[in-house]
């Protein structure tokens, strides 16, 4: 029986909303699953990013850890005697690290107890967490661990040099300018007295633990220096002139030769100093007015008071090679002056020979020494508080040392500059640099600490929620 049109019109349209009821069921489906499937994406990239920023994070703080050490290793090393301990990182330390937040950051530093060869061993720790620790499933913890090995333990050496030693014409604690007329250069003595082949070499260095500044290059006749070096500061180091002579005199199994006030004038005998008398103790030395001193021995004359050498000349006994004069002067709370002038055929140490070893003058002298004439000096002075005044025109044999060269030189400033400025010709004598006296003594501890730590061997990893640290 034929079906009625509008019965087939109702079946047509069931047919459509069944298929567009599946067809919406399907997609609400797709929908649900492509969203599910984007969350799952979404919290994959979370997982990784916080897995990537948790590794770094942990890299860097265990990065900061072994840099602590290697910067701080002089100060570290004494507090790691005992093995097994943990090394605290300051605050400061992990203030240096970028601010991560939501993060919790944490290193640690264990020293382990280390067999030969390796002495210290560490195992530097860097920990970075991210997410909610109630929720294990979101809670993610990242670590580094890396091991720092030193092979060397930490080595003390005590030197002991007694004496000083000259190897400069001229030597200032304080910088200084060098300047006018004034010139240096060196000679043997061992080859004779300064003058034709034996002249004009080139030792005749300038030092300085200061600054050097040189008016003219050609005048210096040797190395100058004009920048800060590192040359320790030479010093004089010793009691009271009379317990220095009365130490002296005991090495010797001696007595002092105590004279007081000691004053010779041209019109007076000459000053008779042998190595019998030696050594000498004197209250004060004047000597004036042409007065000569003769020298016969190794003769040491001890001062605690004021030092006058005007007008003087030594004379050394030419059959003892041995001759030597030398003058060692104290401070006396500061109270001393002294002066030397030499004009004429006047000379002060053995002018004749110009063996520069042949006089030599230590003081404490803290104030103004005063160098004067036209004549000539031959002789190593060591002044390593005072300072040296130049005036005239004169011929220096030997070697200078001085806290400042100059005139009224501030020498509580550091940076104070002091002056040579005048016609003085300054002659190394270069066998100074075999002279090594023990009127001081230096002695330096130089510790060299452990090879700061290496790498030598990392490793990364995370952390379980419940792992146990």
């Amino acid at each position: 029986m034929p079906t009625h049109p509008l019965q087939q019109s109702i079946t047509r349209r069931g047919s459509a909303m069944m298929a567009t009821l599946t067809l919406l069921v399907v997609l609400v489906a797709m929908s649900t699953a492509l969203t599910d499937m984007s969350i799952a994406s979404f919290q994959q990239q979370v997982d990784r990013r916080d897995d990537l920023q948790t590794m770094i994070a942990a890299e860097s703080i265990a990065n900061v850890a072994y840099r602590h050490i290697v910067d701080n290793w002089s100060d570290l090393d004494p507090a790691l005697a005992q093995p097994d301990g943990e090394i605290a990182l300051p605050t400061a330390v992990m203030d240096l690290l970028p601010d991560m937040p939501g993060m919790e950051l944490e290193a640690t530093i264990h020293h382990i107890s280390g067999t030969t060869p390796l002495d210290y061993v560490f195992l530097v720790r860097g920990t970075a967490a991210a997410g909610d620790p109630s929720d294990p499933e979101n809670y993610l913890r990242h670590r580094v661990e890396l091991i720092a090995s030193s092979s060397l333990n930490s080595t003390t050496t005590t030197t002991t040099t007694d004496g000083i030693s000259f190897v400069h014409a001229m030597y200032a604690i304080l910088g200084y300018d060098f300047k006018g007329s004034a010139t240096t250069d060196s000679y043997d003595s061992s080859l004779g007295a300064y003058g034709g082949g034996n002249s004009g070499g080139n030792k005749g260095d300038l030092g300085s633990n200061g600054f050097i500044n040189v008016q003219k290059m050609g005048n210096i006749n040797g190395a100058s220096v004009k920048e800060k070096i590192g040359l320790p500061p030479p010093t004089v180091d010793f009691d009271l002139a009379y317990q220095e002579a009365q130490n002296e005199a005991a090495a010797a199994g001696k007595s002092v030769t105590a004279w007081g006030d000691v004053s010779h004038v041209a019109s007076t005998t000459p000053l008779d100093l042998d190595a019998a008398g030696s050594p000498y103790y004197m209250t004060s030395l004047t000597l004036d007015d042409t007065a000569v001193v003769n020298v016969s021995g190794d003769v040491k004359i001890f001062v605690d008071g004021p030092l006058q050498m005007l007008d003087a000349l030594t004379k050394y006994d030419t059959t003892d090679p041995d001759s030597r004069l030398t003058i060692v002067q104290s401070d006396n709370n500061g109270a001393n002056d002294i002066s030397f002038r030499i004009n004429g055929n006047d000379g002060l140490g053995d002018i004749a020979t110009h063996q520069a070893d042949k006089f030599l003058y230590y003081t404490e002298l803290s104030k103004q020494m005063t160098f004067n004439g036209n004549g000539a000096m031959c002789g190593v002075f060591v002044a390593p508080n005072a300072t040296i005044k130049l005036n005239g025109t004169f011929d220096y044999y030997g070697a200078f040392i001085a806290r400042a060269f100059g005139n009224n030189v501030d020498t509580s400033d550091p940076d104070a500059m002091g002056r040579v400025n005048g016609n003085f010709a300054f002659h190394y004598d270069e066998q100074l640099a075999n002279l090594n006296q023990d009127t001081a003594t230096t002695t330096a501890t130089i510790t060299t600490p452990a090879p700061t730590p290496v790498i030598s061997g990392w490793r990364s990893f995370r952390l379980g929620f419940h792992f146990q640290d």
